[in-house]
């Protein structure tokens, strides 16, 4: 495989988030590598050409020089290689040694983003880069994600909780194709890699830090936080709402909340336990309004557990 990812964004990213969702690939197809010397042997009536370690692959362009047989100086495509030699769509003529360039003109990667199972939602081009020392292309698919997103919201029954829809968080992937000029200075495609199907996009933007991916927000995590820009600690009136939302990621596994009510003194009045929260694309939601307080109480905990009440 001549292309390789470099890094990756991890598999779960909120869509608006600073500094976008970023990817970057390699290919051992880009440099333009230079072998002088190389002897033409017959092949079938095509072109063998003998160099060790030329790491060149089929489908590759090459262009001689210094052929006395100047029907060799020109574009070729490579066939067929081996550990020692490589043959190319060029007509044997004589038994000669000349130079040989990889040329691939005019490289490139072509990303297309996919929602998981569905078509392409869009692709970019990239050329390369560099990236301490490494050619690297270098994908911001953000904008891309964000067209995958959906910002609608409705409510379920009385209970006033508000869930976002299917496309809140989506999995997708992207597939990466190497193109260059063929041997007619026409534009064709090599090979192609696709991405895990385990990406996913959520419609957040704000985070612990700019710098953090959501990973902190999985309930699987050691850290166990609320996705929220709440403080932990705030007032509301009991006409009003407060929605927790974390990330279950693992759909094996359930969670319920923990009310611990603090009576008008501030003496704790016991705790509470709810029954398990419904899981919305990947994303529950807490909702703490009249349904778990009232007049009586002066504050509550809310906590998130799993089924050992941990």
């Amino acid at each position: 495989m001549a292309i390789t990812t470099f890094s990756d964004p991890g598999d779960l990213k909120a869509a608006y988030r600073l500094g976008g969702i970023i990817w970057e690939f390699e290919s051992d197809r880009f440099d333009p590598t230079v072998f002088a010397a190389v002897t033409v042997t017959d092949i079938g009536g095509f072109c063998r050409f003998t160099q060790a370690s030329h790491g060149f692959l089929v489908g590759d362009i090459i262009t001689g020089t210094l052929y006395s047989e100047t029907t060799y100086n020109v574009r070729h495509t490579i066939t067929a290689k081996a550990a020692g030699t490589f043959d190319t769509d060029i007509a044997f003529v004589s038994s000669i040694s000349g130079t040989i360039t990889r040329t691939n003109d005019r490289f490139q990667i072509r990303g297309e983003v996919r929602k998981v199972g569905e078509s392409i939602i869009g692709s970019k081009v990239q050329k390369k880069i560099d990236v301490s020392g490494s050619d690297v292309f270098r994908f911001n698919i953000a904008n891309l994600i964000q067209t995958l997103i959906s910002f609608d919201l409705k409510a379920l029954g009385n209970t006033n909780i508000i869930t976002p829809t299917g496309n809140s968080t989506v999995n997708y992937n992207l597939i990466v194709t190497e193109e260059f000029d063929d041997a007619n200075g026409l534009l064709k495609q090599v090979d192609t890699l696709t991405t895990s199907n385990d990406n996913r996009a959520i419609n957040a933007a704000l985070q612990k830090v700019d710098t953090q991916n959501l990973d902190a927000f999985k309930i699987e995590s050691t850290t166990r936080r609320f996705l929220t820009n709440a403080p932990k600690t705030q007032k509301i009136e009991l006409s009003e709402e407060v929605q927790l939302h974390f990330i279950n990621t693992d759909l094996t596994k359930t969670y319920h909340i923990a009310v611990e009510k603090f009576d008008l003194s501030g003496v704790s009045t016991g705790i509470t336990r709810t029954g398990n929260i419904a899981i919305t694309s990947g994303r529950g939601i807490v909702p703490v309004n009249s349904t778990l307080f009232s007049a009586s109480e002066s504050k509550i905990e809310v906590f998130l557990e799993n089924v050992a009440n941990t």
